[in-house]
């Protein structure tokens, strides 16, 4: 092979290197990331992840947002690194890294169905009830909130109010917190059922 044709197959592979999107080669990671971490023991709320990842595993702030919301998994050590370290905190019948890093990158593993999306999105909707009710919530809605059984309620009936395109990781993120602030606000004075004032424990 001459030096003609090897600079040409070089620049060849410097086009396909420049304009190959890699992050499809993951697609999903992200949703599967922030699943694992919503069926742990470690309680992490959905605000704040990225701040939490960085402080726990020593990653990058911008490390950890593209584990959370990019489809970008960490290295190949790093990423088994999490996973064994998540392995400790999942309540599931077998405990194997490995298995647990090719379902990241992957979702290939049937017996992680047990992770649901409804868990990540009930995370989500609660992380988001919270921030209402410390910021914005008026006094009857607030006094309604501080009643565990009746934000269960709330969040409950606010998934369940998304729609099919919604009730996606990526689709529940880009929400408008003013969309989300108003649904919480609608499920909670339906709850109270006009009468914000009557403070009843409400299952669903």
């Amino acid at each position: 092979m001459n030096d003609i044709q090897l600079t040409q197959l070089k620049s060849e592979f410097n086009e396909i290197k420049q304009s190959v999107d890699e992050s499809c080669l993951y697609e999903g990671f992200s949703l599967r990331f922030n699943q694992l971490l919503d069926f742990s023991d470690l309680d992490i709320p959905y605000l704040g992840r990225s701040s939490w990842l960085t402080q726990i595993m020593g990653w990058t702030g911008l490390d950890s947002g593209g584990r959370l919301h990019g489809d970008s998994p960490p290295t190949p050590k790093r990423l088994f690194q999490f996973a064994f370290f998540m392995t400790n905190h999942i309540n599931l019948p077998f405990t194997e890294p490995t298995a647990l890093s090719h379902w990241l990158l992957s979702g290939q593993d049937n017996r992680f169905e047990p992770i649901s999306m409804v868990d990540s999105m009930t995370n989500l909707v609660d992380s988001y009830v919270g921030r209402y009710y410390k910021r914005y919530a008026p006094a009857p809605h607030k006094r309604f909130l501080e009643v565990p059984l009746n934000r269960q309620a709330a969040v409950k009936r606010i998934v369940v109010s998304f729609s099919v395109d919604q009730l996606s990781f990526t689709g529940v993120y880009k929400l408008s917190k003013k969309l989300v602030h108003q649904k919480i606000e609608n499920t909670v004075n339906e709850l109270l059922d006009g009468t914000p004032h009557n403070l009843i424990n409400i299952t669903i």
